[in-house]
């Protein structure tokens, strides 16, 4: 699966509460998908197993299961990035995997990146790179650069030329005005540059707000902000970034964002 289609799926299931990183996957596991979670002891017991060894979790970091009834995930509480590989087996759960080859695990390693450092939260927390990602958040050096880079091309190549293009306003506007005083005008900005000045600050204020959270419906279209009417009371309400709500092809509520 694509980027995005990862990143849609997860937002559908998975509601972020905090702000900080990593996300605690037990929590997104325990306490809104309703799958148990279990450590290498209570594996051993549940399997009857006279060690960790002689259970599925000598070979894995994690398993995801049926165990009477219930979805369960074992993981190995003292693997340094346990809390990642809890996340994978939840990407599985909600991917509907029944199996783990090559495709099926490349698209879980990339959607429990995006569950333990969510897109919206990266810059918010100032991640600039893939080791500072994987450093940070606990995962895996080749699992982070391979988020990373999806993540740089959908969210990071977008705003290069923008940056540019501001940068070549800034050039222009320095030239003009060291321009005016090497022939002794008085220092004034022409309209049309201060124009292209006052657009800049208009995108770079933009830029700022595309990092804010709206709100959004399994439903819906739009997205909309906290207050919105259309939102009000309801239940499936999915709180995300303006980023990744038009990413995903969401629209500007006309409603609540002219109050």
């Amino acid at each position: 699966m694509i980027f995005k289609e990862l990143l849609e799926l997860m937002y559908v299931y998975v509601k972020f509460t905090s702000k900080e990183l990593p996300i605690n996957c037990y929590n997104i596991a325990t306490q809104q998908l309703n799958i148990v979670i279990k450590n290498s002891l209570q594996c051993k017991n549940d399997y009857k197993a006279s060690s960790i060894s002689d259970t599925p979790l000598k070979d894995n970091e994690a398993i995801y299961t049926l165990y009477k009834s219930e979805y369960t995930i074992y993981y190995d509480e003292k693997n340094p990035y346990s809390n990642f590989f809890i996340a994978h087996e939840i990407a599985h759960h909600l991917l509907n995997h029944r199996s783990d080859d090559i495709d099926k695990h490349h698209d879980a390693n990339l959607m429990a990146a995006m569950i333990v450092a969510p897109p919206h939260l990266i810059k918010k927390n100032k991640i600039h790179n893939s080791l500072q990602l994987a450093t940070v958040c606990k995962i895996p050096s080749e699992v982070a650069e391979t988020y990373w880079k999806a993540y740089k091309k959908v969210y990071l190549q977008s705003h290069r030329y923008a940056i540019l293009k501001y940068a070549g306003i800034v050039l222009s506007i320095t030239i003009l005005t060291l321009g005016g005083i090497f022939i002794g005008y008085r220092t004034i900005i022409p309209i049309h540059t201060q124009n292209g000045y006052n657009n800049m600050q208009s995108e770079i204020r933009k830029d700022a707000e595309d990092n804010t959270l709206v709100y959004v419906t399994k439903s819906g279209k739009k997205y909309h902000t906290e207050n919105c009417v259309y939102i009000k009371d309801k239940s499936n309400i999915t709180e995300i970034s303006v980023d990744d709500a038009e990413i995903l092809g969401y629209e500007k509520c006309n409603v609540c964002f002219q109050e």
